[in-house]
């Protein structure tokens, strides 16, 4: 079994744009790594992170981006997440959240 366990410099360049540019969770970082890399570990872009002092976010940058944009009466908002891949014989479930803003 051959694991790599680092990211490569074009990883780590990435990794590092994709976080310091719009500040996206780790998990959406490491998401659009393995596109590139199928053998990425998360664990790999939390120590890319941590070694570029970049693993947390500041408060600043939280208070800049909104969890969800306001709207009118009559929209709905629906989250949605991915499933982890897991090789098991139980099947997952996956219920989303729906809210519906009323005033």
């Amino acid at each position: 079994m051959n694991i790599e366990y680092a990211l490569t410099d074009l990883e780590k360049a990435l990794a590092i744009s994709l976080r310091t540019s719009s500040w996206v969770s780790i998990y959406e970082v490491w998401e659009n790594l393995l596109e590139i890399n199928s053998k990425i570990s998360r664990n790999s872009v939390y120590r890319c992170f941590v070694k570029e002092k970049i693993n947390r976010i500041l408060q600043e940058h939280k208070d800049k981006a909104k969890k969800f944009k306001e709207y009118k009466p009559g929209f709905l908002h629906i989250n949605v997440t991915y499933l982890p891949k897991f090789n098991s014989k139980f099947n997952y479930i996956l219920s989303p959240s729906i809210d519906a803003l009323e005033q």
